[in-house]
């Protein structure tokens, strides 16, 4: 068998393969459609089936901000958008805590080859200048 591009790529696709049906998974189990907890009971006349509430509609109403749920030392209004702020805040801290210091090495690498160019740039203006 002959394969193009990558060697990797089967290892991409079953990868992919793998993560959709997770999610797939995941999606079909909380959704409303599912039968978690169904109790059947019957009697001589009628069926009752009583379906749980899916995991969803049992579990995120506690999982929600409201407003007034933290105090703040300082005073600010404890909304929802503002406590929805500070959570995405401190996830993206999370995720790179060393973010500004990289910013900062990143400003003093820029600002070092600005002044390099500047210096290369002179150095062959001055040793040109006599072919020229």
């Amino acid at each position: 068998m002959v394969t193009t591009g990558d060697g990797n790529e089967n290892v991409r696709q079953l990868t992919a393969a793998v993560a959709v049906a997770g999610i797939c998974i995941l999606t079909v189990g909380c959704s409303s459609g599912s039968n978690q907890g169904t109790e059947t009971s019957t009697t001589r006349s009628t069926a009752t089936t009583t379906t749980a509430p899916p995991l969803g509609d049992t579990v995120l109403p506690a999982l929600l901000l409201s407003p007034d749920q933290v105090k703040y030392a300082d005073g600010t209004p404890s909304t929802v958008p503002q406590m929805a702020h500070d959570v995405v805040s401190f996830l993206s801290w999370a995720a790179e805590p060393n973010l500004d210091e990289r910013h900062r090495m990143g400003f003093k690498v820029i600002l070092f080859l600005i002044i390099a160019i500047g210096i290369f740039y002179a150095a062959k203006r001055k040793i040109w200048a006599r072919v020229h």
